[in-house]
């Protein structure tokens, strides 16, 4: 049994992680897949199919952040909502990973193939602890 602030570390990690995905994706991945030269390559379908990603992580992010403040205001989370947020991040981790290895093949987009395999361990990792949010059963401290 994890203790409740454990728990509610456990999910602002996931959250953190989350969120620096959204930013690395949006300063540092973008950035590098506008200047795509390889034959065949579609940047400005790549661009929104990123934008796509970050708007998604930033809603994983406020689920996770909705659940952890249920949790602090004496409310129960609710583990539909981890799992949701889990399953989205699980969903574009895997996603990422495929995209980083596309992007590995092309010499000249090495930096951008690094940056997508952390986006992608980022969201699976984030991915990992909102499901062990939802399995660990949370011990509430004794009321005084």
């Amino acid at each position: 049994m994890a203790g409740e602030s454990v728990w509610r570390r456990m999910l602002l990690v996931a959250t953190g992680l989350v969120i620096a995905v959204a930013a690395i994706l949006a300063l540092g991945v973008m950035p590098g897949v506008r200047t795509d030269t390889s034959p065949g390559a579609t940047p400005e379908r790549a661009i929104l199919g990123l934008w796509v990603f970050v708007i998604a992580n930033v809603l994983v992010a406020a689920a996770l952040l909705g659940a952890t403040a249920a949790t602090r205001r004496g409310g129960c989370a609710s583990k539909v909502l981890l799992v949701a947020a889990g399953l989205v991040a699980l969903g574009m981790g895997l996603e990422m990973l495929e995209g980083a290895f596309f992007y590995l093949e092309h010499p000249a987009m090495q930096g951008v193939a690094v940056l997508a395999f952390a986006c992608a361990g980022g969201d699976l990792a984030a991915a990992v602890l909102a499901f062990t949010a939802v399995v660990v059963p949370l011990r509430r401290p004794p009321s005084e």
